[in-house]
C-alpha cells in the first residue's frame, strides 16, 4: 500500500469518509421556530402532496438559537405506516451541526391520535437524543384535520395506562376534535 507521503493517494481496499452540510442560507435568513405553530406552519409548507395518502416521517433540524438549519423526509410508507431509523434520523441531525431537532409523521387517515409504536419511537429517540446532548424537542403529528404536539406531556416516560395522564390526553383529544379541520395544537413547547 502507498502512502500519501511517498507522493500518492491510499491504494487499497479502505473507504475515505466525508462528512459535510451545505448550508445556502445564511444564519440572518434562517427562519427561527419558537412554538408547536410555527412548527407546524414550515412542515405545512415543505410537506408533500401525499399528507392524505401515505405516511412520511420528516425532521427538522434546529441550531442553539432554534433556527431552522434544515429538514429531511426520513421515510416514506403505505397508508398505515412507515419505518423511522433512529440511525438515519441522527445522522441527519449529527451532519447538520444540529443542536435539537423536531420530529414529525403524518396520519393519512386523519386521526391524530398517536399509536404504541408512535409512543415507543418517540421515547426511543427522546432517550438517544438526551445520550448525544441533541434533544428531540417534540413531535408533531399531522393530518389534512389538524395537528398533534406532545411537547409538554409526560408520554415521552409514561404510559398511557397511569390513569391521571390517560385523562388528560383524553380530554386533550376531546378538545382537538371539537375545534375541527383548522390547525390547532393541543400543547406547545417552550424553548
Amino acid at each position: 500500500m502507498k502512502t500519501k507521503e511517498s507522493g500518492t493517494l491510499f491504494t487499497s481496499n479502505l473507504a475515505e469518509i466525508e462528512i459535510y452540510y451545505r448550508n445556502k442560507v445564511r444564519m440572518a435568513d434562517m427562519e427561527k421556530v419558537a412554538g408547536s405553530r410555527d412548527v407546524s406552519e414550515v412542515l405545512r409548507r415543505i410537506w408533500s402532496p401525499k399528507l392524505d395518502h401515505v405516511e412520511e416521517f420528516m425532521i427538522l433540524c434546529l441550531n442553539r438559537a432554534n433556527k431552522v438549519l434544515g429538514w429531511a423526509k426520513v421515510s416514506q410508507g403505505g397508508l398505515s405506516g412507515t419505518a423511522a431509523d433512529p440511525k438515519v434520523i441522527f445522522q441527519i441531525a449529527l451532519k447538520s451541526n444540529s443542536c435539537s431537532l423536531i420530529i414529525c409523521h403524518n396520519h393519512p387517515s386523519g386521526n391524530l391520535q398517536p399509536s404504541e409504536a408512535d409512543i415507543h419511537l418517540t421515547r426511543k429517540l427522546k432517550d438517544a437524543g438526551l445520550l448525544l446532548d441533541l434533544p428531540v424537542l417534540d413531535h408533531l403529528i399531522v393530518s389534512s384535520e389538524g395537528d398533534f404536539t406532545r411537547s409538554r406531556m409526560r408520554v415521552y416516560c409514561k404510559s398511557f395506562k397511569e390513569p391521571i395522564l390517560a385523562l388528560f390526553f383524553w380530554v386533550c383529544s376531546r378538545q382537538l376534535i371539537m375545534a375541527g379541520p383548522s390547525t390547532r395544537l393541543v400543547a406547545g413547547f417552550d424553548y
